[in-house]
């Protein structure tokens, strides 16, 4: 068989454990008002705590790289990530991919 080039999609996040998309899908189905849900970074990382029954500090901020896996199954997702010099939260927006 003749070798091919790897495609993004045969990466499919395996350091990303499932309490962290399962908590990302919690997030949504509550904050989704009909186009978009809005989920802040201390919201993500709360439910991620509570999911996976660990403290805050044991967060891998690398789990918090979801945005490339909801934008395969449809969702357009921004991360507006906060510098120190704001006055407001990093957050996600996640909306509905316009058909």
């Amino acid at each position: 068989m003749k070798p091919r080039p790897i495609r993004p999609s045969d990466f499919k996040s395996p350091l990303i454990p499932d309490q962290v998309i399962e908590a990302f899908n919690e997030l949504i189905a509550e904050k989704f008002n009909n186009n978009s849900a809005i989920i802040t970074i201390d919201d993500a990382k709360n439910r991620i705590v509570l999911k996976m029954e660990i403290d805050y500090d044991e967060i891998n901020m690398n789990w918090l790289n979801v945005e490339r896996i909801y934008r395969e199954v449809g969702w357009k997702v921004h991360f507006d990530h906060a510098c120190a010099a704001d006055d407001y939260e990093s957050y996600y927006v996640f909306k509905k991919q316009q058909i």
